[in-house]
């Protein structure tokens, strides 16, 4: 048997499935890390409520931080989200915080503190908060809303319908005003966890097994 034959026949599978397949099915999303409250037997979070909405929409992936990286939290017990920001960053075209919790407001205050990482940050902050002359609104939502007051969403809990629909536009708007880049959808790089993300799968699916 020839090894290095299957082997060269291996490589050129493997650049036909990147090429063909995975590039094609990368260019067309915008990829959102949804930060947020957790949902309980009591209560949905608004998180949970407009993921499920903004998964309806073409062209929008949802992703949550905490899923993507609990592999690397529960083998390091050092890591935590915050200390992975601009891994963060790199892995995603834009950061939404929905701000319902303790932690998603620790999250607002670090990525928003962040070179790196304050451009993606969307905040979508209750309508009621909208005046409060709070750390929060005087702080991180002004630093936001400098760079570009877009950035930031004001949300009705009995509108929350509305606030998925004003969400997709804005997100789809970034890639016409040149904010998220073409060449960057067109070629998720490989060596991120996104790109890891969708590239196993394909790899599965035509190889079997690894």
């Amino acid at each position: 048997m020839n090894y290095s034959n299957i082997s060269t026949l291996v490589k050129q599978m493997l650049l036909k499935i990147h090429d063909d397949i995975y590039k094609k099915i990368n260019q067309n999303y915008i990829d959102v890390f949804l930060c947020g409250g957790v949902s309980s037997s009591r209560n949905i979070s608004v998180r949970d409520i407009i993921r499920k909405e903004l998964e309806k929409k073409k062209g929008i992936r949802i992703l949550y931080p905490e899923e993507l990286f609990m592999e690397i939290l529960n083998k390091d017990k050092e890591s935590d989200l915050l200390s992975l920001e601009k891994f963060l960053a790199d892995n995603c075209d834009i950061i939404c915080i929905i701000c319902e919790s303790a932690g998603s407001l620790v999250e607002l205050g670090a990525f928003t503190n962040n070179d790196a990482t304050v451009g993606k940050v969307i905040a979508v902050i209750e309508e009621k908060r909208k005046k409060d002359k709070s750390f929060i609104m005087l702080g991180p939502i002004k630093v936001i809303e400098r760079i570009n007051n877009r950035n930031v969403f004001f949300y009705n809990k009995n509108k929350l319908e509305d606030l998925s629909n004003e969400l997709s536009r804005e997100i789809k708007l970034r890639r016409f005003r040149g904010v998220i880049k073409i060449e960057t959808e067109q070629n998720k790089p490989l060596n991120t966890i996104l790109g890891l993300y969708y590239i196993l799968p394909l790899m599965l699916y035509f190889f079997k097994s690894l």
